[in-house]
């Protein structure tokens, strides 16, 4: 996979994020960590609600990236 957010002005924008692997391991991917990492702070900007897949995500993401956790939620 490789991220590539699309958004709809006017609609209801929700992403979901299934690891921090690319930042916090970046020898294990083949994304830039620099671009994962300001890719995810322009969602955590922008975004309405941002999933992630396991909690372990969600508090990978909240560290790894200095925006707003606001709009944070993880799946259950």
């Amino acid at each position: 996979t490789y991220p590539l957010p699309i958004r709809v002005d006017g609609w209801i924008n929700i992403y979901t994020v299934h690891d921090a692997i690319p930042i916090t391991h970046p020898e294990l991917s083949q994304i830039d960590p620099h671009r994962h990492r300001r890719l995810l702070e322009a969602l955590a900007g922008s975004a309405e609600h941002i999933l992630t897949v396991s909690e372990a995500a969600r508090l990978r993401r909240r560290k790894s990236c200095s925006g707003s956790s606001r709009n944070l939620l993880s799946e259950r």
